[in-house]
């Protein structure tokens, strides 16, 4: 986390917000026992509407001269807590092209996360962490700046990071990606407030706005289409 925050302090972020309507995708979910998590919703949604706009698969570099680099696809971050020798320990899951992905491999990919043990899910950070501050801000860097497209395999295209199941909004979270989407609680109208966090050097602010308005579109659309298709599969997944 530490590291994380060194990296991001260096983005110019800017929040753009949005109240969306998720009461059918709600309903869907609540016919089942067996749900698919808002998290990966969440993920597949932004993942669809990202793919619209190139800005948001684009990353800024510095060396060795500042310059953007574009991805085709995105990959996820999503910020998985667990509990590791006693203390609360933030990790980073991977969901590699989400967008293409069906809700159930993604939601069978971050249930592992959030249960297997840490040291096997997560075995890079585990390693990393135990290196001394100065060799992790090397590895980040190097990372960040001549690891071309692989940089989008190690440290992401965009994350997401919610206290939505606390009950919380969290809209002024730190991110060193180009974007970071969060969402608070469902209300009792199933509206729910969104928050994209976008790097200013890469992201206009009408670009965000649309992208939040596609946000909604993919929950109303092929997310509400792919829910429906799962429901009488889900209670036996």
């Amino acid at each position: 986390m530490l590291d994380g925050l060194y990296f991001a302090q260096r983005v110019p972020l800017f929040p753009a917000e949005k109240k969306i309507d998720l009461s059918e995708v709600a309903h869907l979910r609540s016919t089942r026992k067996r749900r698919v998590s808002w998290a990966v919703l969440f993920v597949k949604a932004y993942a669809i509407a990202v793919q619209r706009h190139s800005s948001l698969r684009q990353m800024y570099v510095r060396w060795p001269w500042p310059h953007l680099v574009e991805m085709a696809e995105s990959t996820a971050m999503v910020v998985v807590n667990r509990h590791y020798h006693d203390e609360n320990r933030i990790c980073w899951g991977k969901l590699d092209h989400p967008e293409r992905r069906t809700l159930l491999n993604l939601q069978w990919q971050l249930s592992d996360y959030q249960t297997k043990p840490v040291e096997q899910v997560f075995r890079s950070h585990v390693r990393l962490s135990r290196m001394p501050t100065a060799v992790r801000r090397l590895v980040y860097w190097w990372n960040f700046n001549f690891s071309g497209n692989k940089r989008a395999k190690r440290l992401g295209t965009f994350s997401m990071s919610t206290l939505a199941g606390q009950g919380v909004l969290n809209r002024g979270h730190q991110t060193f990606l180009t974007s970071s989407l969060t969402y608070g609680p469902v209300d009792e109208h199933g509206r729910a407030v969104v928050t994209l966090l976008c790097d200013h050097r890469v992201v206009d602010g009408i670009v965000a706005a649309q992208a939040l308005a596609d946000l909604e579109a993919a929950f109303r659309g092929p997310i509400t289409e792919e829910l429906r298709a799962l429901a009488p599969s889900l209670a036996a997944a």
